[in-house]
């Protein structure tokens, strides 16, 4: 009959299965933490880009009144009809406010608004625009 003989490995170094085990633990909780981190990063990417499009969206709406001629702008003073944009995602609004008795100096505000996970957004942009006297 054989014998089975015991090899015993001295000062060799290994990792005992308990070490394995946590090694492995420490591992998934981390990864876990960092795909969380990159959902977030995620989600706050789309949100800026939203605010982006948002600001353009207005800004474009100012400078397209800045080449009106300035009496038509006075005759819109306190009319607001609101545009969607050409997606569709984004809702602008504009306000034209005197700002002193002879009508010299308006005030613009343009307000979009827009729907996205975390409910309705918005961004607003105001300027102030003079009537330099010379029609435009």
């Amino acid at each position: 009959m054989t014998s089975l003989k015991m090899v015993v490995f001295k000062n060799e170094s290994a990792f005992t299965l308990v070490e394995v085990v946590a090694a492995t633990f420490i591992l998934a909780v981390t990864l876990t933490a960092l795909i969380a981190l990159y959902q977030e990063s995620l989600g706050l990417s789309a949100g800026a880009g939203n605010v982006a499009r948002a600001t353009a969206f207005a800004q474009a709406k100012i400078e397209e009144l800045r080449g009106k001629n300035f009496a038509d702008l006075k005759n819109a003073i306190g009319q607001s009809a609101p545009e969607k944009s050409p997606d569709g995602v984004y809702t602008r609004e504009v306000t034209i406010i005197q700002e002193t008795p002879d009508k010299k100096l308006l005030r613009i505000r343009v307000l979009v608004r827009w729907q996205d996970d975390l409910g309705e957004q918005k961004v607003s942009l105001t300027t102030l625009l003079a009537d330099t006297g010379n029609g435009g």
